[in-house]
């Protein structure tokens, strides 16, 4: 998959490296600045990705206004979520931390109750 995406020219600049997507595992994230570039990357991977057959796709997109993005594949718009997870980590549309740590903080309370109800039982 990596080839499909060789030679665009990304937009996006993180900590200094220009990127366009994120890759682990069968996990494929494009990160793209517009509309435009993200529906040419999803072309190119669309390509090279019909050779071995595609699973879902969804989009997620970090802005700050009402405004819905709408990519196309094989002729049908492509889901648009509000947040999913990727290597355990949860993203959000509004581009913040918020839900993730309260997640986790919801996580180590139980942990804590946990470990007070088998405390007590001793």
């Amino acid at each position: 998959m990596q080839e499909a995406l060789q030679y665009h020219q990304p937009s996006v600049s993180i900590d200094g490296r220009q990127l366009c997507n994120l890759l682990f595992a069968d996990d494929i994230d494009l990160i793209a600045h517009s509309e435009q570039e993200l529906q040419e990357l999803t072309d190119y991977l669309h390509q090279a990705a019909s050779r071995y057959g595609t699973s879902k796709s969804q989009i997620l997109v970090n802005r700050q206004d009402d405004t819905r993005t709408h990519i196309v594949v094989n002729g049908e718009t492509l889901q648009e979520v509000t947040s999913f997870k990727y290597l355990g980590v949860l993203l959000t549309d509004d581009g913040t931390s918020t839900s993730e740590i309260k997640a986790r903080l919801g996580m180590a309370t139980a942990a804590m109750l946990q470990l007070t109800s088998n405390k007590s039982r001793d």
